[in-house]
């Protein structure tokens, strides 16, 4: 285990705190798209830090993780 193994978490609970906050303005500014893909933005967050053993990486070629 390396140093940004034990970050990783961390850094998704940060992202998933802030992006559920930005989410919250652009829904009461009526700004629906980008309320719907800041949650989407959560939610990966919130998965990214329950799972450890992935890497914070973005798929390739179009796969999903």
């Amino acid at each position: 285990m390396n140093e940004s193994d034990i970050e990783a978490p961390a850094v998704a609970d940060y992202i998933a705190d802030l992006s559920k906050e930005l989410s919250a303005m652009a829904r009461s500014a009526r700004m629906d798209l980008l309320a719907y893909l800041l949650e989407m933005a959560t939610d990966e967050a919130k998965a990214r830090s329950r799972d450890r053993a992935e890497p914070m990486t973005p798929p390739k070629n179009g796969q999903h993780s």
